[in-house]
């Protein structure tokens, strides 16, 4: 069973495979996030990172801005202030180097 309360689950890459799909689960009230990364058997998830982000985030739009990686940029915002921000992903952290 997974945790309560998430208002975001995003489909992503942040591990630089071309396999099974990488995940953002975030909740707004709170701001916790947690990425993780697809694993064996076929449909697990594997924790990689489990963090205090902003709170408040209503849209999370995964996007390729730099066009380096197949590491998965991000657009943020937040409806009830208006703000915006892109993030981009330094590098594939949790894949092959």
């Amino acid at each position: 069973m997974a945790a309560k309360g998430w208002t975001a689950i995003v489909p992503l890459n942040i591990d630089c495979d071309s396999g099974r799909t990488d995940l953002l689960s975030y909740n707004a009230a709170t701001g916790r996030a947690i990425a993780s990364v697809g694993a064996d058997p076929y449909g697990e998830q594997k924790i990689v990172k489990d963090y205090m982000a902003a709170p408040g985030w209503t849209s999370l739009v995964p996007i390729n801005v730099d066009g380096h990686d197949a590491a998965t940029d991000f657009l943020s915002y937040a409806s009830g202030t208006g703000r915006a921000i892109v993030s981009v992903a330094e590098s594939c952290a949790f894949g092959p180097h």
